[in-house]
């Protein structure tokens, strides 16, 4: 296992619980529930998870930090993984059934004509919602400790949310916050082709059970947190509009059934060099250790916070986000012989925490 990212020091973050969740909104944009499945509910309880914190720079400063074109490449990769694999008793977020659609309006049912098992990553080339709304995150830390993560853009209520993993923004050893957090959606060649623009993170929503239940050595991954290994961004507007009205949007769903999942990300150790999308996707999957989606997948660290879909339509490339990218399981921390993902599944918590980033619901 490994965790490797060259820093020399770093600063732990006081950090504090939000008390609220976001007030009562605008109806979510479903008709009646549907079988198993049902619009977004109120939340079904009142436990307080959220923790939301605003990026200690500036979108302008943002930008500037991220103006000079190599400063991409040199960010490095979050290498969190389980050295065995095993599979544990933990639950995965209790899940809910709330659901939204995706901009393009693709109803939830049966699953869609996905690729099948397809546990050796390929070029991910969508052409429709999927190619705009997913993309890669650019995250510092402290002095100039910059790293790299995938992300999703989902249906809201704002439109200014993104969704990816939780150890994205939070350092697990030291509790230190990133200070700034660029999306570039259908970002292509390490940030050099940005056909959507790049979009700052205003605010980053986590679990504070990812932050109070992570145990990170230099040896293993422990902790209940990692069950929780999701979060959302508020991202800034442009010209006006969020960055919703500009790439589209996909679907949200908090627990809902499913047997086909598809993955995508952006890794870039070992094999991959981060300068593309690729996928991995399967018919079945277990849970893992941390009671996530388990399944073969070589995609490597980079691929962190990537979406996880149910219900994908290659036509159409549009589907559900279910979960995101959290864990790699590799041989002997050999980063070039990885042979199954784990992601966090979206359920209770994350729909409080969608709500307070702007999502649909109350």
């Amino acid at each position: 296992m490994a965790h490797d990212r060259k820093r020399t020091s770093a600063l732990a973050a006081v950090v504090a619980l939000s008390a609220l969740l976001a007030g009562c909104s605008a109806p979510s944009p479903q008709g009646a529930p549907t079988g198993e499945y049902a619009p977004v509910p109120d939340l079904v309880t009142t436990e307080e998870v959220t923790f939301r914190e605003s990026f200690e720079m500036s979108p302008e400063d943002t930008h500037e930090y991220w103006s000079d074109p190599t400063i991409f490449n040199n960010a490095d990769t979050f290498n969190y993984t389980s050295p065995d694999g095993a599979i544990g008793e933990q639950s995965a977020d209790r899940p809910t059934g709330a659901y939204i659609e995706p901009t393009d309006g693709m109803e939830i049912g049966e699953n869609g004509n996905g690729p099948g098992d397809v546990a050796t990553a390929q070029e991910f080339e969508p052409d429709g919602l999927a190619k705009n709304a997913t993309g890669r995150l650019y995250i510092a830390f402290g002095d100039q400790f910059n790293f790299v993560c995938s992300a999703t853009v989902v249906n809201s209520r704002t439109g200014s949310v993104v969704a990816t993993a939780a150890h994205c923004l939070v350092d697990t050893e030291t509790g230190e916050l990133a200070k700034n957090a660029l999306f570039v959606p259908d970002d292509y060649d390490n940030g050099r082709d940005q056909p959507h623009g790049a979009w700052s993170a205003v605010d980053m929503v986590v679990p504070s059970t990812f932050i109070d239940g992570v145990k990170k050595s230099n040896t293993d991954i422990e902790g209940d947190g990692w069950t929780y290994d999701f979060g959302f961004l508020v991202m800034e507007e442009q010209d006006g509009s969020p960055i919703q009205e500009v790439t589209g949007a996909m679907g949200i769903a908090f627990g809902v059934p499913t047997k086909t999942l598809i993955s995508t990300g952006y890794p870039a150790a070992g094999q991959f060099d981060g300068s593309k999308r690729f996928f991995c996707s399967t018919t079945g999957f277990e849970h893992g250790r941390f009671g996530g989606y388990y399944w073969p997948c070589n995609m490597t660290p980079g691929m962190s916070g990537g979406g996880v879909f149910a219900y994908y339509d290659s036509e159409r490339s549009s589907g559900y986000l279910v979960a995101v990218n959290s864990l790699v399981y590799f041989e002997d921390g050999d980063q070039d012989a990885v042979h199954h993902t784990e992601s966090a599944v979206l359920g209770e918590q994350a729909q409080q925490l969608y709500v307070e980033a702007g999502g649909w619901g109350s």
